[in-house]
């Protein structure tokens, strides 16, 4: 996952239901650190910077199930795909 348009934060800020503040407490960030990132048509950034406000972001937003991708050129959001584990799957039906 990579975010790399500030539109895709603030769509998947909308998908998890999640407020400017509530993302910049859960990232460690200030409410104006996210509304930057949001404004930014393209975000640039060093890619050893592991701790940048944008690696925070997407490690909020990926631990929540969201996915943030560029598909043919443009910015997609999306919930992660996970298989379901097999002890919460459904059973086929019985056979009598």
């Amino acid at each position: 996952m990579r975010i790399d348009d500030g539109r895709q934060v603030k769509a998947a800020r909308a998908i998890l239901g999640m407020t400017v503040q509530a993302l910049a407490d859960a990232a460690g960030l200030h409410k104006n650190s996210v509304l930057v990132v949001e404004a930014k048509k393209r975000i640039r950034r060093h890619r050893f910077d592991t701790n940048s406000g944008v690696a925070r972001i997407e490690r909020v937003v990926q631990e929540r199930g969201v996915s943030c991708d560029m598909v043919d050129g443009q910015p997609t959001v999306r919930f992660a795909t996970t298989p379901v584990p097999p002890k919460y799957r459904r059973r086929a039906p019985r056979s009598e």
